[in-house]
């Protein structure tokens, strides 16, 4: 291949560096080499977005959002197809969309299903609305 940074598995930096970011490639905890950045804050942000150390993958085409922050001594991981995926149910409006290589729709959301779904969830927030309700009733 030409024209192609390849990058091997590194050691993380320990700190960040004032006015610039480092970037650095680690084995995650599924054994893949994923590519990571620290900034001069001294978060560390995986850039190939497929990191699921603390949440279960979702789907096989799941994309996360996967940061250390060091500072505050914290992780974050977030799954951005489920939360869409749960978004759809709830708005009803197919938001993901999955093709073939040529382009061809392979995935797309049930409107029906979704509906019937915001359906339910709608009319379990009412009764426990209603019971609130009662409370402050009496």
């Amino acid at each position: 291949a030409e024209r192609i940074l390849s990058l091997g598995v590194s050691t993380p930096p320990v700190s960040s560096t004032p006015n610039s970011v480092q970037l650095f490639t680690v084995v995650d905890a599924s054994s893949r080499t994923a590519l990571q950045v620290m900034d001069s804050d001294a978060n560390i942000t995986t850039l190939s977005p497929h990191q699921f150390e603390l949440i279960p993958k979702s789907e096989p085409l799941a994309w996360s959002y996967y940061s250390k922050n060091m500072t505050h001594k914290r992780i974050i991981n977030v799954d951005w197809l489920a939360a869409l995926r749960e978004l759809e149910t709830l708005s009803g409006k197919p938001l993901v969309f999955i093709s073939d290589l040529e382009g061809n729709l392979v995935n797309k959301m049930n409107p029906a299903v979704s509906l019937s779904t915001l359906i339910q969830h709608l009319f379990a927030r009412i009764e426990i609305l209603e019971k609130r309700v009662q409370q402050f009733e009496k």
